[in-house]
Protein backbone atom coordinates (compact mmCIF):
# COMPACT_ATOMS: atom_id res chain seq x y z
CA UNK A 1 0.00 0.00 0.00
CA UNK A 2 1.38 3.87 -0.87
CA UNK A 3 2.03 6.20 2.00
CA UNK A 4 -0.65 8.21 0.53
CA UNK A 5 -2.98 5.71 0.67
CA UNK A 6 -1.90 4.84 4.20
CA UNK A 7 -2.36 7.92 5.42
CA UNK A 8 -5.64 8.36 4.03
CA UNK A 9 -7.13 5.28 5.49
CA UNK A 10 -5.55 6.61 8.87
CA UNK A 11 -6.65 9.94 8.18
CA UNK A 12 -10.25 7.87 7.74
CA UNK A 13 -9.72 6.09 10.78
CA UNK A 14 -9.19 9.04 13.36
CA UNK A 15 -12.41 10.81 12.06
CA UNK A 16 -14.55 7.78 12.75
CA UNK A 17 -13.05 7.03 15.98
CA UNK A 18 -10.68 9.72 18.10
CA UNK A 19 -12.16 12.42 15.77
CA UNK A 20 -15.94 11.57 15.81
CA UNK A 21 -19.03 14.00 16.64
CA UNK A 22 -22.54 13.29 16.35
CA UNK A 23 -23.55 16.32 14.43
CA UNK A 24 -21.81 16.07 10.82
CA UNK A 25 -22.59 19.04 8.45
CA UNK A 26 -20.86 20.52 5.39
CA UNK A 27 -20.16 24.03 5.18
CA UNK A 28 -18.60 25.82 2.06
CA UNK A 29 -14.69 24.68 3.16
CA UNK A 30 -15.34 21.44 4.77
CA UNK A 31 -16.98 19.58 7.12
CA UNK A 32 -17.94 21.12 10.86
CA UNK A 33 -17.82 18.18 13.48
CA UNK A 34 -19.71 18.52 17.20
CA UNK A 35 -19.95 16.53 19.51
CA UNK A 36 -22.93 18.53 21.99
CA UNK A 37 -22.77 16.04 24.48
CA UNK A 38 -18.94 17.08 25.33
CA UNK A 39 -19.11 20.57 24.29
CA UNK A 40 -15.17 21.05 26.13
CA UNK A 41 -13.84 18.03 23.58
CA UNK A 42 -11.99 20.13 21.34
CA UNK A 43 -11.10 17.16 18.75
CA UNK A 44 -15.15 16.35 18.69
CA UNK A 45 -15.77 19.85 18.21
CA UNK A 46 -14.21 21.58 15.04
CA UNK A 47 -13.67 22.61 11.51
CA UNK A 48 -12.93 19.72 8.96
CA UNK A 49 -11.30 21.94 5.79
CA UNK A 50 -11.52 19.81 2.52
CA UNK A 51 -11.12 22.43 0.55
CA UNK A 52 -9.73 26.18 1.22
CA UNK A 53 -9.40 27.97 -2.21
CA UNK A 54 -6.15 29.73 -2.32
CA UNK A 55 -6.95 33.22 -1.95
CA UNK A 56 -8.70 32.45 1.39
CA UNK A 57 -6.12 33.80 4.09
CA UNK A 58 -6.10 32.81 7.80
CA UNK A 59 -8.96 35.84 8.87
CA UNK A 60 -11.58 34.45 6.68
CA UNK A 61 -11.01 30.97 8.34
CA UNK A 62 -11.03 32.30 11.69
CA UNK A 63 -14.01 34.32 11.20
CA UNK A 64 -15.88 31.24 9.41
CA UNK A 65 -14.30 29.56 12.68
CA UNK A 66 -16.21 31.79 15.27
CA UNK A 67 -19.36 31.95 13.01
CA UNK A 68 -19.64 27.83 13.21
CA UNK A 69 -18.32 26.77 16.68
CA UNK A 70 -18.65 29.89 18.47
CA UNK A 71 -22.20 30.32 16.71
CA UNK A 72 -22.82 26.68 18.49
CA UNK A 73 -22.00 27.90 21.73
CA UNK A 74 -18.29 26.09 21.74
CA UNK A 75 -15.61 28.33 23.77
CA UNK A 76 -12.75 27.15 21.53
CA UNK A 77 -12.33 27.28 17.87
CA UNK A 78 -10.01 24.13 16.27
CA UNK A 79 -9.88 23.69 12.57
CA UNK A 80 -8.38 20.74 11.05
CA UNK A 81 -6.90 20.48 7.54
CA UNK A 82 -6.68 17.57 5.18
CA UNK A 83 -4.24 19.31 3.44
CA UNK A 84 -1.25 19.81 5.39
CA UNK A 85 0.49 22.40 3.31
CA UNK A 86 -2.33 24.28 3.18
CA UNK A 87 -2.64 24.34 6.73
CA UNK A 88 1.10 25.11 7.34
CA UNK A 89 0.70 28.21 4.69
CA UNK A 90 -2.18 29.38 6.58
CA UNK A 91 -0.32 29.11 10.78
CA UNK A 92 1.29 32.38 11.05
CA UNK A 93 -1.45 34.03 10.20
CA UNK A 94 -3.34 32.34 12.69
CA UNK A 95 -0.78 32.37 14.86
CA UNK A 96 -1.01 36.02 14.44
CA UNK A 97 -4.48 36.00 15.33
CA UNK A 98 -3.23 34.49 19.23
CA UNK A 99 -4.33 30.83 17.43
CA UNK A 100 -2.74 28.12 18.90
CA UNK A 101 -0.84 25.38 16.36
CA UNK A 102 -0.21 21.51 16.86
CA UNK A 103 0.60 19.55 14.14
CA UNK A 104 -0.18 15.57 14.33
CA UNK A 105 1.79 12.55 13.15
CA UNK A 106 0.70 9.34 11.84
CA UNK A 107 2.47 6.06 11.34
CA UNK A 108 1.76 3.49 10.04
CA UNK A 109 3.04 0.12 11.27
CA UNK A 110 3.42 -3.01 8.35
CA UNK A 111 4.97 -5.81 10.28
CA UNK A 112 7.67 -7.74 8.04
CA UNK A 113 8.40 -10.24 9.95
CA UNK A 114 8.60 -11.70 13.53
CA UNK A 115 5.16 -13.52 15.39
CA UNK A 116 2.40 -12.49 13.84
CA UNK A 117 -0.74 -12.30 16.33
CA UNK A 118 -3.49 -15.29 16.17
CA UNK A 119 -6.91 -14.06 14.26
CA UNK A 120 -8.75 -15.88 17.81
CA UNK A 121 -6.94 -12.89 20.04
CA UNK A 122 -8.61 -10.00 17.65
CA UNK A 123 -12.26 -9.34 17.73
CA UNK A 124 -13.94 -7.17 15.67
CA UNK A 125 -16.52 -4.95 16.97
CA UNK A 126 -19.35 -2.64 15.33
CA UNK A 127 -18.90 0.97 15.38
CA UNK A 128 -21.67 0.93 18.38
CA UNK A 129 -19.97 -1.30 20.58
CA UNK A 130 -16.36 0.80 19.18
CA UNK A 131 -18.01 4.25 20.39
CA UNK A 132 -19.56 3.40 23.48
CA UNK A 133 -15.89 1.98 24.99
CA UNK A 134 -14.21 5.45 23.28
CA UNK A 135 -17.31 7.41 25.27
CA UNK A 136 -16.71 5.62 28.07
CA UNK A 137 -13.04 6.00 28.35
CA UNK A 138 -13.46 9.88 27.17
CA UNK A 139 -15.64 10.67 30.02
CA UNK A 140 -12.32 9.97 32.17
CA UNK A 141 -10.71 13.19 31.09
CA UNK A 142 -10.24 16.49 32.82
CA UNK A 143 -12.63 18.13 30.01
CA UNK A 144 -15.69 16.06 31.17
CA UNK A 145 -18.16 16.82 33.94
CA UNK A 146 -19.40 13.38 35.23
CA UNK A 147 -23.48 13.71 36.35
CA UNK A 148 -24.93 11.13 38.42
CA UNK A 149 -28.07 11.29 40.33
CA UNK A 150 -27.26 13.47 42.98
CA UNK A 151 -23.97 14.08 42.24
CA UNK A 152 -21.59 16.57 40.20
CA UNK A 153 -17.85 15.94 39.94
CA UNK A 154 -15.72 18.28 38.33
CA UNK A 155 -12.39 16.84 37.27
CA UNK A 156 -9.69 19.18 37.15
CA UNK A 157 -5.93 18.58 37.45
CA UNK A 158 -6.72 14.75 37.99
CA UNK A 159 -2.88 13.24 38.09
CA UNK A 160 -3.86 9.58 36.98
CA UNK A 161 -7.59 9.84 34.83
CA UNK A 162 -7.10 5.84 34.67
CA UNK A 163 -8.16 6.18 38.52
CA UNK A 164 -11.05 8.75 38.33
CA UNK A 165 -13.42 5.57 38.76
CA UNK A 166 -12.26 5.01 42.42
CA UNK A 167 -13.49 8.37 42.87
CA UNK A 168 -17.35 7.12 41.82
Amino acid sequence: MSASALLARAFAFVLRADMAGTVVTPFRWGTVVRLPESPRRHDGNYLLVDDLPAEVEAPALAAEAERLLGGAGLAHRMVMFRDAPRGEALAPGLCALGWTVSRGVVMAHAQTGGPRVPPARVVEVDAAVLRTARETHLRTHPWEVLVRPGLVLWLDGVQDPGNVGALM
